[in-house]
């Protein structure tokens, strides 16, 4: 069987699909983990299925580390669509997390704890919006609980402002960034 340990499934809207920091305009991302039972190939035809109605630019990366005791395989897929597609990343994280079983194992993996306070909500979305955006240096502005997660506005060094969201489980997540400096809502 193929499933990693850990899938990082991200996509991304932008002006280009070789997209500078500057151009990305909204970002989304689901986790998935080995106990989750679901191939890696199967992420990747949902990811295709969902592109696949605009323009898109597509990347996989397979890793394998071995440090001690225990290997860990990753994966991540990366999805760039472009800003005139009719994919929404709302779309696009909820098409994945119909995928995620309804059961949450909190001891599967320490990055796939979910988020118990703000500042592990921070966090985890930080983590998330540097890995898919490539803004360095943020800083949380507002951090709120809400009734399915965190909801988090943020400011980049940049400048641009950051507004996003992380799911109570940990595993989903989306940001829309704002060019004028001030997080959106």
């Amino acid at each position: 069987m193929d499933i990693p340990d850990l899938t990082r499934v991200i996509c991304v809207v932008a002006a280009s699909p070789l997209a500078e920091a500057h151009e990305i305009i909204a970002a989304g991302q689901v986790l998935f983990v080995g106990d989750d039972d679901i191939q890696f190939e199967t992420l990747r035809e949902q990811v295709l299925k969902l592109a696949t109605e605009g323009a898109y630019a597509f990347a996989e990366r397979r890793n394998h580390d071995f440090w001690g005791e225990r290997g860990n395989d990753s994966a991540e897929i990366f999805c760039t669509l472009a800003d005139d597609h009719p994919l929404t990343v709302p779309r696009f994280v909820d098409g994945l997390r119909g995928l995620v079983p309804d059961s949450f194992n909190d001891q599967m993996l320490g990055e796939m704890a979910p988020p118990t306070d703000e500042g592990a909500a921070w966090e985890q979305f930080a983590e998330f919006v540097e890995r898919a955006t490539r803004a360095t240096r943020l800083r949380a502005t507002t951090v709120d609980e809400v009734a399915d997660g965190w909801a988090i506005r943020a400011l980049g060094r940049s400048g641009y402002g950051y507004s996003g969201w992380i799911s109570a489980d940990g595993r989903a997540a989306q940001v829309e960034r704002n060019p004028f400096g001030l997080p959106l809502g």
